[in-house]
């Protein structure tokens, strides 16, 4: 009973802060529709006067503009059911926001069901993240992910862009093969977890012509052959 009302307790707290954060963003989102007209007036004043002054305000106008309309990827999280999953990506969004590394998150419809342990498939997410996260090229490259809830399954996928590797994709998956100090139990072990089920299918690609690293995990909607 006291870990029922633990575990209930926790998923309020983590609706409460989605909730909060989604009241925030709209409140700025309402304010800014208010102040655009204001905003688009002074542009007009500006132009015919100073372009100096004119080029100063539309950097303001953009970087407003963006602190804006770059939200709209934490209100995506609202379409994962599972808080504890919904938690994963908004720790790793507000990693991005802090160490200004680009992201682009897609989840477009529901995510109501997971295949296979819930556990796991929160190592495994954190597992591929972290490794585009660790791995990335420090440009304006974005790191993508999507995550899809389909009529036979679910796939999650994530690509970044990284420096050449002479790694083949096999070496990339065991255990020490990694170019970071202490690293290279990451996708070893989600190979591992993942192995374990008949409906899990992994997914790594590495493009030599673009330099991009991608990971797919595909969970098909049926039983997996045991409990990890």
């Amino acid at each position: 009973m006291l870990i029922s009302f633990q575990v209930k307790e926790r998923q309020h707290q983590e609706s409460l802060q989605l909730y909060q954060i989604n009241e925030e963003y709209y409140h700025h989102l309402e304010e800014f529709k208010h102040d655009y007209k204001s905003l688009l007036f002074s542009l007009k004043i500006t132009l015919q006067e100073n372009k100096k002054e004119t080029l100063e305000f539309l950097k303001i106008l953009e970087d407003h503009s963006a602190a804006i309309f770059e939200k709209p990827q934490i209100q995506q999280l609202t379409n994962i059911v599972s808080p504890a999953v919904r938690d994963v990506f908004l720790k790793f969004l507000e990693k991005a926001e802090s160490e200004k590394i680009p992201i682009q998150v897609v989840i477009p419809v529901e995510v109501k069901t997971i295949p296979i342990d819930l556990v796991v498939f929160i190592r495994c997410l954190s597992i591929f993240i972290s490794n585009a996260f660790d791995h990335r090229v420090a440009d304006q490259s974005p790191i993508t992910i999507n995550l899809l809830e389909e009529k036979e399954g679910l796939r999650f996928s994530i690509a970044n862009k990284a420096n050449p590797t002479n790694l083949t994709l096999s070496e990339m998956v065991k255990r020490g093969k990694t170019s970071k100090k202490n690293g290279g139990l990451g996708l070893y072990s989600a190979k591992k977890m993942l192995d374990v089920y008949e409906n899990a299918e992994l997914k790594i690609d590495f493009s030599k012509q673009n330099h991009c690293f991608f990971v797919e995990m595909y969970l098909a909607s049926r039983k997996s052959k045991s409990a990890y």
